[in-house]
């Protein structure tokens, strides 16, 4: 009995060590063992991954790609960077998924994962009704211009998990207004007409 479980976590530790994929939505990264390489399987869906981009440790960008919408499997030879610790980015129309990653002379390792998901702005009958969800304490921040790009309203809010909440713009004058919701991730624009 000892001997079957330990050649099922031997399988497991094998599999695992072969595919670090997770995202959301129906992209994911995967580690190629042994290698310095990873592989991006972007799915033709609504949350269609855009861009990867590799980050070093002092913050600067040491690789990015903008992914073409045919393309649904990439290989990315990461031999030329250093052994260090990056940040690899997926950026796709509905989420970000941030990998932090450690190479060395042999392998990529993915140690950690998070997911931040592009708020939601509606215009409803005057309102503006922003939706988010928020994996993370992040901080929303809410900004209305009106057609002379003035700042009519500001707001910052503080959350986690779901975020609704609405802002009635009625007691504004009749025009154009131009609403940006933005995240440390994401803005998301829309424009109201009163």
């Amino acid at each position: 009995m000892k001997d079957i479980m330990f050649t099922a976590v031997l399988v497991l530790t094998s599999i695992m060590q072969v595919h670090a994929g997770i995202t959301a939505g129906n992209s994911n990264l995967e580690v190629v063992r042994n290698e310095k390489s990873i592989i991006l399987n972007s799915a033709s869906d609504i949350n269609e991954t855009k861009e990867l981009t590799i980050t070093d440790a002092f913050g600067r960008i040491v690789f990015s790609d903008v992914i073409e919408s045919n393309k649904k499997r990439i290989k990315y030879d990461l031999s030329a960077l250093t052994n260090a610790s990056y940040t690899i980015s997926l950026v796709a129309s509905k989420v970000t998924n941030i990998y932090e990653a450690k190479i060395d002379d042999e392998k990529v390792e993915i140690l950690n994962i998070k997911s931040y998901f592009r708020p939601a702005v509606d215009n409803v009958d005057g309102k503006v009704l922003v939706r988010a969800e928020l994996e993370n304490k992040e901080d929303i921040r809410i900004s209305i211009y009106d057609k002379s790009n003035v700042l009519v309203f500001h707001q910052n809010i503080e959350k986690e998990n779901s975020f609704v909440q609405s802002f009635n713009l009625s007691q504004l004058p009749k025009g154009e207004y131009n609403v940006l919701v933005s995240s440390e991730y994401f803005n998301e624009h829309i424009t109201v007409t009163l």
